[in-house]
C-alpha cells in the first residue's frame, strides 16, 4: 500500500524492469533511478541541519555508508554530504564547499606603505580587501579596530589544515643609487586567541629589485604556497622584512601587477 501511495503521488511515474524513473519510460543503461524534466528543473532531496559532523544525528545511529542528505547547518557548512561508516563523520561531496576565499589587496603603492623597514615586528602588508569571492560561511573574518587594520589581518573561525597561496607584485621606488639591491623577506605571522604570536611557515624572499635604471622604478615578486595548521580564533597576517645586505629603498606593492591571498581549508 504505501509503494502504491508513492506511485499516486506523481503524475507520471514509471517502473520498468528493476529500474525507476519520473517523467520517462526510457531508462539510460545502468541507472536504477532516473529523472528527466524539461531543463528548468532541479531535484532536491533530503535536507538535515547536522550540528557535528562526527555524529550521524539528527539521522539515526546505524545508517548505511554513503548515505546522502543536503545539511543546511552554516556553522559546520551548507553543502551535499555523505556519510563515511570507516571514518565514522561526514564528508562534503564537494571537500571545498564554504571553505574557501581570495583576497585582493585593496590598496597599492605608498598607500599601501613601505614594505622595506628594517624593524624586529616586521611590517604588516595590507593584502586583506572586499574578498574577490567569498563562500566561506563566515569561516574567515577581517578583524581590527579600523578599516586599516582590517587590511592587515584575518581570524580563521575553525581549527584545521589550511592551504594559503600568496602572490605580490612589488616595486623599488627610483633614487638614482645604481648599488642597490632591494630585497624583502615575507613571512605569514599567526597570533592566536590568547595573544602569542609565532611564524609557522618557511620564510620568503622576493626577487632582486635591482635600483640600476635611472628614471625607472624597478619592479619584482614574491610567490609561495604553504599548508598550516591553525586552531580556532588564529589571526594570520602577512609581514615584511629588510632582507639582510639589500638595498634600503621604499618596497611597495605594484598597481600595476595586482597582488593577492587565497586561502582554503582542506581539513
Amino acid at each position: 500500500m504505501k509503494l502504491l501511495s508513492y506511485i499516486l503521488t506523481f503524475s507520471a511515474f514509471f517502473i520498468g524492469r528493476s529500474q525507476v524513473g519520473v517523467n520517462t519510460s526510457q531508462f539510460s543503461d545502468g541507472v536504477a533511478f532516473e529523472v528527466t524534466g524539461n531543463g528548468a528543473e532541479g531535484v532536491i532531496l533530503t535536507r538535515s541541519n547536522i550540528e557535528d559532523l562526527d555524529t550521524e544525528f539528527p539521522l539515526p545511529v546505524g545508517i548505511e555508508d554513503g548515505t546522502l542528505t543536503f545539511n543546511t547547518n552554516t556553522t559546520t557548512g551548507l553543502g551535499y554530504v555523505w556519510w563515511d561508516e570507516p571514518a565514522h563523520t561526514w564528508k562534503f561531496v564537494d571537500p571545498f564547499i564554504g571553505k574557501k576565499e581570495l583576497y585582493g589587496n585593496p590598496v597599492a603603492d605608498n598607500m599601501a606603505g613601505d614594505l622595506n623597514q628594517d624593524v624586529s615586528a616586521g611590517f604588516k602588508i595590507p593584502i586583506f580587501g572586499n574578498p574577490e569571492f567569498e563562500n566561506s560561511n563566515n569561516l574567515y573574518e577581517m578583524v581590527g579596530a579600523s578599516a586599516v587594520e582590517r587590511r592587515k589581518n584575518l581570524r580563521v573561525n575553525a581549527k584545521g589544515r589550511y592551504r594559503i597561496a600568496v602572490t605580490l607584485g612589488l616595486e623599488a621606488q627610483e633614487d638614482d643609487d645604481s648599488i642597490d639591491d632591494n630585497l624583502v623577506e615575507i613571512k605569514i605571522q599567526v597570533t592566536s586567541n590568547l595573544g602569542v604570536i609565532s611564524y609557522p611557515g618557511a620564510d620568503q624572499h622576493s626577487s632582486e629589485m635591482e635600483d640600476n635604471r635611472t628614471g625607472e622604478d624597478d619592479d619584482g615578486a614574491v610567490s609561495f604556497v604553504e599548508i598550516l595548521e591553525l586552531e580556532e580564533g588564529d589571526v594570520l597576517s602577512l609581514v615584511s622584512y629588510r632582507a639582510n645586505n639589500s638595498g634600503n629603498n621604499i618596497v611597495w606593492l605594484n598597481s600595476d601587477r595586482p597582488s593577492s591571498f587565497y586561502i582554503i581549508k582542506i581539513n
